[in-house]
């Protein structure tokens, strides 16, 4: 079944590194994306569409146009994520 698809927003817990080595995105930088569902496959397809990154205290969203932004693993291998449940609740 198609479903519609859902917005969702991703933590770089490492900084994410451009062709030439460089820091493309710092760690802390947050990432909107649309996950949608391939029908049948049980594959999720991951789109970003906003990066937002804060600069001297203020935070700046930036549009990526679609399919601007590609992220793969080593030797351009799939990502492996994982959920990390947020109650709302403050660590000590």
């Amino acid at each position: 079944n198609e479903q519609q698809p859902q917005r969702t927003a991703l933590e770089l817990t490492e900084p994410l590194l451009a062709d030439d080595g460089t820091v493309a995105l710092p760690a802390g930088t947050a990432l909107v994306a649309e996950v949608n569902v391939v029908a049948g496959s049980g594959l999720l397809e991951l789109q970003v569409t906003d990066v937002v990154m804060t600069q001297d205290g203020v935070q700046r969203t930036m549009s990526l146009p679609n399919q601007n932004m590609v992220i793969a693993g080593n030797d351009g291998n799939p990502l492996i994520a994982r959920e990390i449940q947020d109650d709302g609740a403050e660590s000590p």
